[in-house]
Formats: C-alpha cells, sequence, structure tokens
C-alpha cells in the first residue's frame, strides 16, 4: 500500500465495509480479517541467517514523507527488504524515519531508496554510517 491507500483512511474503511456487504457494522469485516491480513502485511518473519563481514556492513537512516499508520511503516520495510542485501530495516511513522543496515557488497543506497520511492512515500534526506 502506497500513500494514496493507509489502514486508517476513510477509502480504504469504505471499501472493507462494501467488501463485507454491511455498510453500516464496522464490526462485521473483523471475523474474516486474519484470514485476509496476509494480503495487507506479508509475512516478513522468516529468519535466514546470512554471513557478511563486518567491514562490508553500512547503515542509512532516511526521513521518509508520508508515513502516517502502522501499515505504512510495514510497507516502507517491505519495499526495503525487498533489495537483495538488506539485512535488516526498521521504519516509524511517529519519527518518519526508516534505517537500513545493509551489505555495500550486495547492496546499493540508491536501490534502497528507489524502491521506498516507489511505494508512494517520498525520501527525503539520507544519513550514512
Amino acid at each position: 500500500m502506497g500513500a494514496g491507500m493507509c489502514l486508517r483512511s476513510k477509502s480504504f474503511l469504505l471499501a472493507i465495509k462494501e467488501f463485507s456487504g454491511d455498510r453500516n457494522s464496522p464490526h462485521s469485516w473483523f471475523a474474516g480479517l486474519s484470514h485476509y491480513s496476509d494480503a495487507f502485511f506479508p509475512n516478513q518473519e522468516q529468519s535466514n541467517v546470512v554471513y557478511v563481514q563486518e567491514s562490508q556492513v553500512e547503515s542509512i537512516t532516511m526521513n521518509i514523507e508520508g508515513m502516517t499508520c502502522a501499515g505504512c511503516e510495514a510497507t516502507v520495510k517491505n519495499a526495503a527488504n525487498s533489495i537483495e542485501g538488506v539485512l535488516e530495516a526498521n521504519a516509524s511513522y511517529d519519527t518518519g524515519k526508516a534505517t537500513v543496515k545493509y551489505d555495500r557488497s550486495k547492496a546499493m543506497r540508491d536501490a534502497i531508496v528507489t524502491a521506498i520511492n516507489k511505494t508512494g512515500f517520498t525520501v527525503k534526506t539520507q544519513s550514512y554510517k
């Protein structure tokens, strides 16, 4: 979900009410939501062991415009994690920041920024370690 369709938005809630067939009760769709939640938040809890030389690990912290909810955080993290060589991605809509650790021998900063920008959010500033 990009910046245009946030889980808290009125248009998203209206779409869910339409899908459930009951526009008068927002609670009617909760029973089935767990069955469809993977459509909104793909499982990123898989753990893979990756060996990387410490000298190859870099970190980028980005100010990101447009995040307003936990769904937005998940979108940004999923975009960063889609780049080969990304080791860890964290995002916070409260602070408007995302931090990504990556293997610089496999991933490029520009590819990470581009992946996040393609989601509809905008990377404003970056700092590197």
